[in-house]
């Protein structure tokens, strides 16, 4: 079952059933907020999709080491905030690095250097300790903190087993062994947790907007906004489709009302809101200056750059060794998604043998290498998007969830494979002119200093 096919019938199966007006016993609404991760738990199942097994782990007085210092950096924000109130928020997750090596949030960029420093309260969502951030800010560690207290009260109570009515919708209509009451009750527990801790940071600060992309669901910190009346603005990250299940809602079901949501979407283009049905008060095209710029070409680096994500390493792996067996001796970059730090060591080490191959993972970003590429290959990725933006092909490989990028299938410069025999032909092509799709918009200064103005 493709990834169309599978997202059509859980709509379906939401809409017959009225997923999203089941409750639980304490009277929640609980499927829009384990909705993403029960999506993917049944897909990846149904799909065989596993991650490897890079044989990283942390230590236990690593993990103890890490636990001090979330609490340590929680209290520094509420130092932080004790004596002062901000205008704004501004939620962060820097999962690039710029010229001068430092973690930065391209996607949030334009939005944190408009804003007076001074009325900013800037908190990091992506928690990596030790390391250099090119904004001032605080690692927002609270909810995991809070999680720490929360499993250390449960040490002295007996948890129970819960039983949810759409788990057994989903499994008689699916057939997966995965344990979806165990997900959900675990999604439940984080959503209330998140939305205690930014109620009370909420309540703290006082602030009058809050901006942010979602680093992960931030259903909690949605609920905390609308209960305030706070309004929130969540600026576009990457890839949003009618495939993603964070981001497109059956169109029947009104959901305005959830409180779940932000108040705005600022997308990058009108491509991406068009292409979904996110149920805010309104969707706003804000535009961005990194995804939009267009350097001067570079000198050609690379035959082949290859995009990989945690869930496709094992099928990109086997591709470019039947690949690379062939005796294809161009250079190839492998560009791994920001979270694969841990399997850095392991996939250089795939490729020892291979001098052609150049494996990096936040080295250099990803328009940089597209710009320095003959050609793209990925399985799902934004930057095939950035790709067709910036006059470079692209080779999607069909397997997993592919069918995520049939928005572009009709590109004539989008080349569906199924093997490796098929690549050292489409590098030997040019890239074919054509009426190009505005993917990414210059950023919006103006109007984003209106939202300033005008939306509190």
């Amino acid at each position: 079952m493709d990834i169309v096919e599978f997202t059509k019938k859980i709509n379906k199966l939401e809409v017959s059933h009225n997923f999203f007006d089941v409750k639980d016993e304490n009277g929640l609404a609980y499927w829009d907020i384990a909705r993403h991760d029960v999506f993917y738990a049944i897909y990846y199942e149904l799909s065989g999709i596993k991650l490897i097994n890079s044989g990283f782990s942390n230590s236990k007085l690593s993990r103890i080491n890490s636990i001090f210092k979330y609490f340590y950096h929680s209290f520094k924000l509420k130092q932080a905030i004790s004596n002062k109130t901000y205008k704004y928020i501004c939620f962060t997750f820097s999962r690039y690095r710029n010229e001068k090596n430092e973690n930065i949030d391209y996607a949030m960029d334009d939005i944190v250097s408009n804003i007076d420093a001074n009325e900013v309260l800037l908190l990091e969502n992506n928690i990596i300790f030790g390391e250099t951030f090119a904004y001032t800010s605080y690692l927002n560690t609270g909810v995991i903190t809070a999680g720490y207290f929360n499993k250390f009260k449960q040490l002295f109570s007996r948890p129970k087993d819960r039983s949810f009515l759409i788990t057994q919708i989903l499994k008689q209509e699916f057939g997966v062994k995965a344990n979806l009451n165990q997900i959900i009750n675990g999604l439940i527990k984080k959503y209330t947790l998140e939305v205690n801790y930014y109620l009370k940071l909420f309540k703290t600060v006082k602030p009058d907007q809050i901006f942010l992309v979602q680093s992960g669901l931030q259903k909690g910190l949605f609920k905390a906004a609308n209960a305030l009346q706070i309004p929130s603005y969540e600026m576009q990250h990457g890839l949003v489709s009618f495939i993603h299940p964070a981001y497109d809602y059956p169109p029947a079901i009104d959901l305005k009302n959830s409180g779940n949501f932000p108040a705005y979407f600022l997308s990058f283009s009108p491509f991406w809101s068009n292409n979904i049905h996110y149920p805010v008060q309104e969707t706003i095209t804000l535009g961005n200056t990194f995804f939009s710029k267009k350097p001067a070409p570079q000198p050609e680096e690379f035959d082949l750059l290859v995009v990989f994500a945690d869930i496709y390493t094992q099928d990109l792996l086997e591709l470019l060794n039947k690949f690379l067996s062939i005796e294809f001796t161009g250079k190839i970059a492998v560009k791994l998604h920001p979270n694969q730090k841990r399997e850095v060591d392991f996939i250089t080490k795939y490729f020892v043998l291979y001098p052609n191959v150049t494996v990096i993972c936040d080295e250099r970003t990803i328009k940089e290498l597209l710009l320095a590429s003959n050609s793209v290959l990925a399985v799902q990725s934004t930057c095939v998007y950035e790709a067709l933006y910036d006059q470079v092909k692209v080779l999607i490989y069909k397997v997993k969830d592919y069918h995520t990028h049939e928005d572009i299938f009709n590109n004539p410069n989008v080349y569906q494979i199924d093997n490796c025999e098929e690549i050292r032909d489409i590098l030997k092509r040019t890239y074919i002119l054509d009426d190009q799709i505005k993917f990414f918009n210059p950023f919006d200064r103006k109007l984003f200093l209106d939202l300033l103005k005008h939306h509190v």
